[in-house]
């Protein structure tokens, strides 16, 4: 029903044409007016395609590992953000829809679509998880590059 992928960007008309071939009508992007800005999702504008921005956090990265809590929550309280974004997916139209906007957010909702659909926590921890795996390069990749960013 839902695809959680990272920012699709650069896609040729040969590959949204597979999409179109999927039925895919809806994308929703997580992510914040000033990350889409850098970065803009190659479905935004594109005909036959229903893009909705509807950003879960305000953008920047958690400062110490005590303030990680604080972004999750922040998603989803006071909860008329994640509510949009749930009322989105239930609309949704067509075959599956790409869901995006880092791995943080992009998770969290993930982990409560699992959790409704009665997922097991195991289970939902260990799809959560996996994304740090395939990711952990970039990761390194960046710390190599900035050091001074938070851990």
């Amino acid at each position: 029903r839902y695809l959680r992928s990272d920012c699709p960007v650069d896609l040729k008309e040969g590959e949204l044409e597979q999409f179109r071939q999927w039925r895919v009508t809806t994308v929703i992007d997580l992510r914040s007016a000033e990350e889409i800005a850098r970065k803009p999702c190659a479905f935004a504008g594109r005909e036959g395609f229903y893009y909705h921005s509807l950003p879960l956090a305000g953008g920047g990265l958690p400062d110490t590992e005590d303030d990680v809590a604080v972004f999750y929550f922040d998603m989803v309280e006071p909860g008329e953000r994640m509510k949009q974004v749930m009322k989105t997916i239930a609309a949704a139209l067509g075959g599956p829809l790409p869901l995006h906007g880092g791995k943080d957010r992009t998770g969290v909702t993930a982990a409560l679509l699992l959790s409704l659909a009665g997922v097991a926590k195991a289970d939902i921890v260990a799809d959560y998880q996996v994304s740090y795996t395939y990711i952990q390069p970039l990761i390194d990749a960046m710390r190599g590059d900035h050091p001074d960013l938070p851990a």
